[in-house]
């Protein structure tokens, strides 16, 4: 187990005018699950490659605990990588595949047999241990390339560089449940890199937003989604995102921040209401259903007003074309910079 340091760490590929990632920060718990979301592109697989050793930072220092790695090779880091398509030993069955790292390292057989009978119950791969990995399913496939990571003894990070991409949700959340209860048993540092924010959110202790090779947002995953610093993070995280319409809409509100230029609002955060019973106004022009309460179908709205679009959740009641009163019952105020206003103003 390891608190991951990065300290100014700046990387660039070659022949590229722009830096990747430039005077990078942050700082990940011991023992805590990190989910580093973003856009593709945003650099978040390179931050992972720069924590494995596969890369090199141009500048800056990367230290797990206190001493630094910067330059230390993979192989010497005691770290555990699963990628987004596995990679097993053809050759070998099931058992074989997971007991390779022990065998490698020559942990007395005893309590190699041990870590080994922990994982594969934990992980219910007991009925396929005997199976040739070319016969496996990629789910299979996947969770063996889980079981050989997390055997590793004396791991200090275990890093997953979007591992659930190609399973079906169903799939999905069987393995993410998988891997927590794996993390909580050793109590492992764990990176976990993705651009679905349903995986960031539901999985980890804490969510770092990417954007551009830059930490734009570190929380907890509720604060997160009801406190995003900036409109970017609203508006990327949430289905849909964040509402944003300009001050001016609001100018009835006494409680607005003099230098509010923005009030954004999650969906679930506004409710209909008759015309002039709540401070916005606007035509229904479509209706997206998600589920039916008391008979009525329940979903999102997509309102156009003259102050912009805005989505708002609530019973269909056969209201698209026509012009509904909204009502905000939570909001944030942002800047001119797009950055989140303290609620002191």
């Amino acid at each position: 187990m390891a608190e991951i340091s990065f300290q100014d760490i700046s990387f660039s590929y070659e022949g590229s005018e722009t830096e990747t990632i430039k005077d990078f920060r942050l700082t990940i718990e011991n023992g805590k699950i990190l989910s580093l979301l973003g856009k593709s592109g945003s650099g978040k697989t390179t931050l992972l490659k720069i924590m494995a050793g596969l890369l090199s930072p141009q500048r800056g220092h990367l230290f797990f605990d206190r001493g630094e790695v910067t330059q230390l090779a993979a192989k010497k880091r005691d770290i555990a990588q699963v990628f987004q398509f596995p990679v097993l030993y053809e050759s070998m069955n099931v058992e074989d595949n997971i007991m390779f790292p022990l065998r490698v390292k020559k942990l007395p057989e005893i309590e190699a047999r041990q870590r080994f009978e922990k994982v594969c119950s934990l992980l219910e791969l007991n009925p396929i241990l005997k199976s040739q990995s070319k016969d496996l399913s990629l789910y299979q496939r996947q969770i063996v390339s889980i079981a050989r990571a997390f055997i590793r003894p004396n791991l200090k990070a275990v890093f997953l560089d979007e591992p659930l991409t190609a399973l079906s949700p169903k799939l999905k959340w069987q393995l993410r449940k998988k891997i927590k209860m794996l993390q909580r048993e050793d109590g492992v540092t764990m990176v976990y890199v993705t651009h679905d924010q349903t995986e960031a959110l539901s999985f980890a202790d804490k969510v770092g937003i990417i954007d551009a090779g830059a930490l734009v947002q570190l929380d907890e995953p509720k604060t997160i989604y009801e406190r995003p610093l900036t409109t970017f993070v609203g508006d990327f995280i949430g289905n849909p995102g964040m509402n944003f319409l300009p001050a001016e809409a609001f100018n009835t509100q006494s409680d607005s921040p003099k230098k509010a230029n923005k009030i954004g609002f999650r969906a679930e955060w506004a409710e209909f209401v008759e015309i002039g019973e709540g401070g916005l106004s606007g035509k229904v022009v479509s209706f997206e259903a998600d589920r039916t309460r008391d008979h009525e179908p329940h979903g999102t709205a997509s309102i156009r007003s003259d102050w912009g679009q805005m989505r708002v959740k609530g019973s269909y009641q056969k209201s698209v074309g026509k012009t509904v009163g909204v009502r905000l019952n939570n909001q944030l105020f942002f800047d001119s910079n797009n950055t989140l206003i303290n609620e002191d103003g």
